[in-house]
């Protein structure tokens, strides 16, 4: 045999005793193709899953965090910022009545002390379990925050530090002059009392109601020490037909 007839069967042999490929075999092209298009269902599930599942820990996370939020807010600003106060008596009157109930701004003398004629709502002076302190704002409100309502009491500021007060029958007299009080229904007095110095940092208190009115005249120390200030009685809110700015 000749060498170019040897080449030729090599050739031949090659050719037909080959394996076809993949791609031409229609058994197995099919099946890749359907391969490919089969959905991977198990992964896709998985994930819809999880977000379901963290849609529902957001709800329950939102439905429980925003009351307690709430309550935390409500309790920060009660603390810190402004409440509502009861008064129980009739020293107020005619300003307050009994029952009224009386938003109080914490932060009116955070730059400066009470004024003359503010009404104020402060520690009782007389109420023997007030432990004394330090003037820490945080303690006296947390206190405030849970006292029963004899340990506070609401009147009108009537002598600054420094001032000497004096209570005649039929009026007050301020270093000596008589005071102008509007916000009286009856000039009468009740108790006399002083002459009396106000001590630095300390405030001489009177309710308007003058004949039913426990206030500075009464009080073992007289003058009320401004750490014992809570905040400034600035409307009535409550009943909503006397509802009106006080202070």
């Amino acid at each position: 045999m000749s060498a170019g007839t040897r080449a030729s069967t090599v050739e031949l042999a090659g050719g037909e005793g080959s394996s076809p490929s993949a791609a031409d075999r229609p058994e197995e092209r099919d099946g890749a193709s359907r391969a490919s298009r089969r959905p991977a269902t198990s992964g896709s599930s998985s994930s819809s899953e999880s977000g379901r599942s963290h849609r529902r820990t957001w709800w329950i996370a939102a439905l429980v965090g925003l009351p307690v939020l709430g309550v935390l807010a409500a309790v920060v600003l009660s603390v810190f910022v402004a409440e509502v106060v009861v008064v129980p008596t009739t020293s107020m009157l005619p300003t307050i009545h009994p029952g009224n109930l009386v938003l109080v701004d914490k932060l009116a003398y955070a730059n400066h002390g009470p004024r003359l004629g503010d009404i104020v709502v402060f520690d009782n002076p007389e109420y023997k379990a007030i432990p004394k302190h330090s003037g820490n704002p945080l303690l006296s409100a947390w206190r405030h925050q849970f006292a029963p309502v004899d340990r506070v009491l609401i009147k009108r500021v009537i002598g600054l530090p420094g001032q000497v007060v004096q209570v005649t029958r039929n009026a007050v007299l301020i270093n000596g002059k008589v005071l102008r009080e509007p916000w009286l229904a009856s000039t009468a007095q009740g108790k006399t009392f002083g002459p009396y110095r106000v001590p630095p940092n300390e405030y001489f208190v009177m309710g308007d109601n003058r004949t039913h009115s426990i206030d500075s005249r009464y009080f073992p120390e007289h003058a009320v020490k401004r750490r014992y200030i809570i905040g400034k009685a600035i409307y009535i809110v409550w009943p909503p037909g006397q509802v009106r700015h006080i202070g």
